[in-house]
């Protein structure tokens, strides 16, 4: 698996998520029901940002000795993305 591949994806789409009210004029208007949802969302939105950063920072800067974090955090990500 190429991390950094990986990793550009869920930047990619987390940051289309982030700014939809900007792709996409008025998007959270366009909605309607569930507005309450919205702020969940963004905050997972950032927290995927976040890890997959960090998670590239710890490839390429730690020992292969943290591979079982990095796995870790894969998992970490794949349920934020499920989750949000």
């Amino acid at each position: 698996m190429s991390i950094p591949w990986f990793t550009f994806v869920n930047v990619s789409f987390a940051l289309i998520i982030l700014f939809r009210n900007v792709l996409i004029s008025n998007f959270d208007r366009s909605i309607g029901a569930h507005l309450e949802i919205l702020p969940f969302i963004d905050e997972i939105t950032g927290g995927i940002i976040a890890l997959s950063l960090l998670l590239v920072l710890f490839i390429y800067r730690l020992p292969a000795s943290f591979t079982p974090l990095c796995m870790a955090m894969l998992m970490t990500i794949s349920l934020m993305w499920k989750h949000g």
